[in-house]
């Protein structure tokens, strides 16, 4: 009787696996994956903005997110000021102050994130995510820092159209490819700035297994949609 008593108690507490959205949250963090951090040479804020992408990893909600935060809004310490020891503990931070354009779906299981930050604009974001279609997410940041955008449509929700890493254009017996994308990052600041991706799984294949299997894939950064290489 106890060890029903347990597992009904278990199934009431755990996630939902209905059929009615559920969108992931927009006041709080859920298994917090990727992070990038910007702060604009000009402007008001001090402690620039960071950007947060959760990986949904139990599939509570229907998807991932990234969000933005200002930091100057949070009661951080102001960037650049020393460390008092006199200073009490650090403030808690009770409310994240998410806006509603500072929120954007992306698929659940996301990896690391990247930033590509141009001179005389404000940044993108890019993010990978293991989850169905080994999706890689680009997320422009307006000028404001807090505002974010899917550079490949869907407007709040950059699954749409987001480059599969697992059908990219002109691949061939499944190369290049990055099945289960989990490391990102962006090599220069200008046009022709290149974003790395690496992967857990093989690529390829299913009979090879090479040195060129395990690569990274990479892409060119500023454009709609991106070209992959090896």
């Amino acid at each position: 009787m106890r060890a029903y008593l347990l597992t009904s108690a278990l199934l009431l507490v755990s996630c939902n696996v209905g059929t009615e959205s559920k969108p992931p949250p927009s006041t709080r963090l859920v298994y917090p994956s990727g992070l990038a951090f910007w702060r604009p040479e000009a402007g008001p804020s001090t402690n620039g903005y960071l950007y947060v992408a959760s990986a949904n990893f139990d599939k509570c909600y229907d998807s991932g997110s990234v969000v933005a935060l200002d930091l100057d809004a949070v009661g951080v310490r102001p960037f650049g000021t020393d460390f008092d020891p006199g200073e009490s503990l650090p403030n808690d931070v009770t409310s994240l102050g998410i806006g509603a354009q500072s929120y954007v779906q992306i698929q659940s299981f996301a990896g690391e994130m990247a930033i590509w930050s141009p001179p005389g604009r404000p940044p993108r974001l890019f993010v990978p995510a293991r989850a169905e279609g080994s999706l890689l997410h680009a997320i422009d940041v307006g000028d404001d820092g807090l505002s974010l955008s899917c550079v490949q449509g869907g407007e709040r929700d950059c699954r749409v159209n987001a480059l599969s890493l697992l059908d990219v254009p002109g691949a061939s017996n499944g190369l290049p490819s990055a099945p289960g994308p989990l490391g990102v990052s962006v090599a220069g600041n200008g046009e022709d700035a290149r974003v790395w991706v690496t992967h857990t799984e093989l690529a390829g294949p299913p009979t090879t297994f090479t040195e060129a299997d395990l690569g990274a894939t990479c892409f060119t950064s500023p454009r709609r949609t991106p070209r992959a290489t090896r």
